[in-house]
């Protein structure tokens, strides 16, 4: 296990290499630059190499099964709670 004096020392060492890349100018132009943090509190129980892999479809605009699944139960779950004609209902189920 990674003792708290190797983290910290470690962790120095990442914003110090941050620190010169900015000042360097190496950190200008980054896509995102200037928009806030998308939020990935959803994240935090994905495994890393599953969010790796996820990160990298939606950044070549590939979606995955999973997902486009998700949607079409949740765009057929507002269909059925928006219909109020009883066949309307039974048609949405």
């Amino acid at each position: 296990m990674i003792c708290m004096a190797m983290l910290r020392s470690m962790q120095n060492l990442i914003e110090r290499q941050i620190q010169k890349a900015r000042l360097l100018g190496q950190l200008d132009g980054l896509a995102g630059e200037g928009k806030p943090l998308r939020d990935n509190t959803g994240d935090a129980f994905v495994d890393i190499g599953e969010a790796v892999g996820f990160r990298m479809m939606a950044q070549a605009g590939v979606i995955p099964a999973e997902i486009e699944i998700k949607k079409k139960i949740e765009l057929q779950r507002k269909a059925l709670a928006s219909a109020t004609d009883p066949f309307e209902r039974k048609k949405a189920m």
